[in-house]
């Protein structure tokens, strides 16, 4: 009865190869063998899943003494890039080795101890995972697609999915290995005389009944050791992702707030002037002293909407790390002085202002021009808060400045 099942496996297992080597080369791998294997269990796995449950086959080489032939697909090169050095350890256990990824700089010409297959991006084996060990003691093979990721995990790698399947199935592993050589072929006909010795080496173009002599317990040490520093991974890029959000959403609503009041800074002088304005054009009859009146006004505005634009440039070019610095010795006393001056000059109604300074020039090295507007927007922000009958002291105490550069 054994024997019966046996043979009918083996057989069901000679059409799929068939059908396999029928189907088209430029499709899924994963579609094509769900199609031809209709038992097979398809499932999702998130990415972590799929790293843990490849680096624990890529163990299985690692610490075996088999050589086995080694065929991985990457989706892309970056992806391939993560592994280099796992693949380069494999190297040194076998010949064998195969990869194949969508190239994003100069993958296909790179010098490493193993074949390189840059695939078409529009190729389906571009989005897909596949691993395929086939081996004189044991066959693996994982075969995926990717098929969806979550809107919100743009930052969240390891939070893709895939559906497929893996086994440790000797002619699944040798059907899959076998369809694979055949594109590698395809890409690299360089290639065909080393897919030809794995062929015969690995008996790809044959059907058996081995049976598989995994070392279950190093595999599900590994695969244990491999989740468990998965689900650390993640828990930790959650928690870099929500720091993040918390950062957006703090610098986004700065930025509303920013909005905000420029709006209101640049609407305030603006309707002064334009008030003053439609006064002056409305009104041809109206006395000279009062049309000197709008005239000084919208004067007085259009100057200060000339200086808020100005500090808005120099904001944006301080953000951006573009503000050209000129670093020179300036006298602090003289800067002052200058600052209030200009404030009391633009303005009729001021407070009084009196300041107290060192007997001693102090000298700091800094930007004066910078520094300047940065006194006359304090000052001149201070003196709006009072009454023009108030007086205000600005009595040095102690100054902190580091040099621009």
């Amino acid at each position: 009865r054994g024997s019966c099942g046996a043979g009918i496996i083996l057989s069901f297992i000679s059409i799929a190869l068939a059908m396999v080597q029928s189907s088209s080369l430029s499709g899924s791998l994963l579609q094509d063998l769900a199609k031809s294997l209709p038992k097979l269990r398809v499932q999702t796995y998130f990415k972590a899943s799929l790293t843990a449950l490849s680096h624990a086959m890529e163990d299985l080489v690692l610490e075996g003494d088999d050589q086995p032939l080694v065929i991985a697909n990457f989706q892309q090169e970056r992806f391939y890039r993560q592994e280099m050095q796992r693949y380069q350890r494999i190297s040194r256990k076998t010949d064998q080795i195969y990869i194949l990824a969508a190239p994003e700089t100069a993958f296909t010409t790179s010098t490493v101890p193993y074949a390189t297959i840059g695939l078409d991006p529009e190729d389906a084996l571009a989005q897909e995972w596949h691993l395929v060990i086939v081996g004189d003691r044991y066959c693996a093979a994982l075969i995926c697609r990717e098929y969806a990721a979550p809107v919100d995990a743009n930052g969240l790698d390891s939070a893709r999915q895939f559906r497929g399947f893996w086994t440790f199935d000797a002619n699944v592993s040798r059907l899959a290995a076998r369809t694979l050589l055949q594109r590698i072929e395809q890409y690299r006909p360089d290639l065909a005389t080393s897919i030809e010795q794995a062929r015969k080496r690995y008996q790809l173009q044959e059907v058996t009944a081995s049976s598989a002599s995994i070392d279950v317990q190093l595999f599900s040490d590994r695969l244990v050791t491999y989740l468990q520093a998965g689900q650390y991974r993640q828990v930790k890029d959650y928690l870099n992702l929500t720091q993040l959000n918390q950062q957006l959403a703090a610098i986004e609503q700065a930025q509303n707030n920013l909005i905000a009041i420029v709006g209101h800074e640049l609407r305030t002088p603006l309707s002064t002037i334009q008030v003053c304005l439609e006064s002056i054009a409305t009104e041809p009859d109206m006395p000279e002293e009062f049309r000197q009146v709008m005239l000084d006004t919208a004067l007085g505005d259009a100057e200060r909407l000339r200086q808020l634009i100005q500090d808005f440039l120099l904001l944006s070019r301080l953000e951006r790390g573009v503000m050209p610095w000129q670093v020179e010795p300036i006298d602090m006393g003289e800067l002052i002085s200058l600052a209030v001056s200009s404030i009391q000059g633009m303005r009729k109604e001021t407070p009084m202002i009196y300041w107290q300074m060192p007997s001693e020039p102090l000298i700091v090295v800094c930007d004066g021009e910078a520094l300047q507007q940065l006194l006359n927007r304090l000052i001149d922000t201070s003196s709006r808060t009072v009454s023009a009958n108030a007086i205000a002291k600005f009595i040095y105490s102690s100054i902190y400045l580091h040099a621009f550069s």
